[in-house]
């Protein structure tokens, strides 16, 4: 059993966040970082050797501290919510800036290694996805079913075997021109041996089968797919809201005319000069979408004579944001550089 990390109220910690004394000490702040590197707990955190002049309780304290700056709070109904380590940050970082482009084309790796590496990738998807909607094994026996070939024994080692099959089907037949029967054919692989009755696999929907998405939490129903009689027994001419399926492919270069058209349309792309910044990565604009909003925060806050400590906490969750996108974390500087030049809060 955990040994119980020392009571702090919120309180305690926004005061110290606020305090002139915090993040004085930069040995205590490389200890910090240490520390949220693994988002260590109590338990190992009072074992910790401590600057001159500080307790085991006073760096969990600061830990605590430092941990609500890099919160974000989603799920409120829920009072659920998350950090941001500097790790995560670099992860992503270098996630985004190399994985896929770089790495695959090294010379100094073999063709072979490149050949393992992309198997064992798919093997991984296909027992993580499987794991997501339900399927209840471990990692190891769930790999060495599908590097052996062993026939699957239960639902959950099905459910990840038609993953892999499907998988390996799909790309098979990535030259193939995407048709109703190959989209059954790949629902027959994904649900082969997991449905109630077997017959449901590889075939539409219909109306009175009366599937919906449900939230159980919310006890709510939150998607209600369009009624069965839209989908086409064949595959011309298939009407999806106001748009039309059209068989398409790349390599042959059908419809792609089409795609594109489509795609300028759905986007709604707005008219832009030579100037203009084109921000393609998701994770990047949500990141620069909230710095912007803590920006606005800060400038409402100084216009309306709030004190320069309370403004500082949204100018530390702009950086933070900021620093989801560039992989570090560096709001302190920025902070020293503020307050001593713009004369914020004296």
């Amino acid at each position: 059993m955990l040994e119980n990390a020392p009571q702090l109220t919120q309180n305690d910690l926004y005061r110290l966040i606020l305090s002139k004394e915090y993040k004085e000490n930069s040995d205590m702040n490389i200890l910090i970082d240490k520390i949220n590197e693994g988002y260590e707990y109590w338990d190992t955190v009072k074992y910790k050797k401590c600057p001159k002049g500080y307790s085991s309780e006073e760096l969990w304290k600061r830990v605590k501290a430092s941990r609500i700056l890099m919160m974000e709070y989603t799920w409120g109904k829920y009072d659920i919510s998350f950090g941001f380590t500097n790790m995560m940050q670099r992860l992503c970082y270098e996630f985004d800036m190399n994985f896929g482009q770089a790495w695959m084309h090294q010379p100094d790796i073999s063709e072979n290694s490149k050949r393992q590496y992309i198997k064992s990738s798919l093997m991984e998807e296909a027992i993580y996805s499987s794991m997501m909607e339900g399927a209840a094994t471990t990692r190891e026996v769930a790999k060495e079913m599908l590097r052996k070939d062993k026939k699957p024994i239960g639902k959950s080692q099905q459910m990840i075997a038609n993953n892999y099959k499907t998988i390996q089907f799909i790309s098979e037949q990535k030259n193939t021109l995407l048709s109703i029967e190959l989209i059954l054919q790949v629902h027959k692989l994904m649900t082969e041996k997991t449905l109630k009755n077997e017959e449901d696999a590889g075939r539409f929907r219909t109306n009175n089968d009366n599937i919906v998405v449900y939230d159980v939490m919310a006890d709510e129903t939150v998607h209600t797919p369009p009624d069965a009689g839209m989908i086409a027994k064949h595959g011309k001419g298939v009407q999806w809201g106001n748009h039309d399926m059209w068989a398409i492919s790349a390599k042959l270069g059908v419809n792609m005319d089409k795609l594109e058209d489509f795609l300028v349309d759905a986007a709604a792309i707005p008219s832009m000069d030579a100037d203009a910044v084109i921000v393609t990565n998701v994770r990047h604009y949500e990141a620069l979408r909230k710095a912007l909003t803590n920006i606005l925060d800060v400038r409402r806050g100084l216009n309306d004579g709030i004190p320069g400590d309370l403004v500082s906490l949204d100018l530390r969750a702009c950086i933070r944001h900021l620093a989801e996108i560039v992989g570090s974390v560096s709001s302190e500087d920025v902070l020293i550089n503020v307050f001593k030049n713009f004369c914020i809060g004296k």
